[in-house]
This record gives C-alpha cells, sequence and structure tokens, in this order.
C-alpha cells in the first residue's frame, strides 16, 4: 500500500486513487471485491499513521462499496434534496443492516450529510422536514451548499482549501470536519452525539 499512496501539499493529507480505465480493469477489481475483507486487511497496516482514514465509494450498493462497508467503522451518507435521496436513504440503512449482520458488527451510521444544498427552495424545504421527520437522530447541522468552487476545484484536481479557501464550499466541509472531529472527541461526546448502530436504527 506505501507504494500507491500519492502525497500532497498538505502534510496532513494523503490519498490513494482509483483509476479504472478499462472494462478489464473494472472486471478485476469486481472479482477483488468478491472478498469482503480484502480491503479491511490492506488498510490495517496504515491505521496507526492516520488519525482518520475516508473511503470515497461509488454510488452502488455492491462490490466495491460493500467491501468499503466492512472496512470503516462508521458511514457518511451524502444527500442531495429530492424525492429519490430520500428513498435511497432507506434502500442504503436497509443494505447497511444486512452488512452489519453479514460482515461488520462495528459498522455505524456517523450521519446523513445534505450536499449542492439550496436553500429557500421548496425541494429543499420538503426535504429538510422529511429528513427530520424520519432521520433526524443523524441529521448532520453541516451542510454543503452548490458552488462553483468546489466544482473547479474538483475539476482542477485540487482540495479545495487549496483551490480557494475562502469560498463557501471550503468554510462549509471546514466546518464538516469540525463537527465530525467533535463527534469524535472523548470531551465533546454525549449521549445525544454518540453514534447509534445500523441494528439499532432498523429494529
Amino acid at each position: 500500500m506505501n507504494q500507491i499512496i500519492h502525497r500532497t501539499e498538505l502534510a496532513f493529507l494523503d490519498f490513494i486513487p482509483v483509476n479504472v480505465r478499462t472494462t478489464q480493469h473494472e472486471e478485476r477489481i469486481m472479482r477483488l471485491a468478491e472478498n469482503r475483507t480484502l480491503l479491511k486487511n490492506l488498510i490495517r497496516p496504515l491505521l496507526p499513521h492516520y488519525d482518520y482514514v475516508i473511503i470515497d465509494t461509488p454510488p452502488v450498493l455492491r462490490g466495491l462499496t460493500t467491501v468499503a462497508m466492512t472496512a470503516a467503522d462508521t458511514i457518511l451518507i451524502p444527500i442531495k434534496s429530492g424525492h429519490f435521496s430520500l428513498e435511497a436513504i432507506e434502500k442504503l440503512i436497509r443494505y447497511l443492516d444486512w452488512v452489519y449482520e453479514a460482515a461488520n458488527r462495528n459498522l455505524k451510521i456517523e450521519g446523513i450529510l445534505q450536499t449542492m444544498y439550496e436553500p429557500k427552495t421548496k425541494v429543499t424545504e420538503i426535504t429538510d422536514r422529511e429528513l427530520q421527520t424520519r432521520f433526524r437522530r443523524y441529521v448532520l447541522r453541516t451542510n454543503i451548499p452548490k458552488n462553483t468552487h468546489l466544482t473547479e476545484a474538483s475539476f482542477y484536481g485540487k482540495p479545495s482549501v487549496l483551490f480557494n479557501a475562502t469560498s463557501k464550499g471550503t468554510l462549509a466541509y471546514l466546518e464538516l470536519a469540525k463537527e465530525l472531529i467533535e463527534r469524535h472527541t472523548p470531551q465533546q461526546a454525549s449521549p445525544l452525539q454518540s453514534n447509534d448502530s445500523v441494528r439499532s436504527e432498523s429494529a
């Protein structure tokens, strides 16, 4: 794993890219993903060297996503305002419950994060209301706004904090990082902030 770790301009940020260039590459990765514990075993030696390891997964409930869930301690669920996003959360939580039972008894839901957030729109208003009604215990206080600087940073392959440190999108992500770190800082913890297991949500 050390051979494929990329360093960045930020001393505290490294990453491992996934570059699927051909159908053959994709098929090979899918075959490897049949071993649910593969990623968990690969990243275990790296854990002492990092405070957090973030695994970005494709938006499909199989293959690499299952492998990532098996390796993870918690799951952060990003959604965009809309009816289909709300339905997708229901489906995802059922799938998380299956992973919890079959492969990872430590799996918890970190929270639900609204991205590309557009306040003062009817769809956002309805989504906010439904999230509070159905998933209140998981909704994070931070939202990531729809922001052109985030799109541009992604296009140029740069962390948003290096592309434009003062943009609304960057500041929102910094606030998200603060919120998540507070949840995992012992002196900040409280019963209301503690993560609930997937099993307890589904019960």
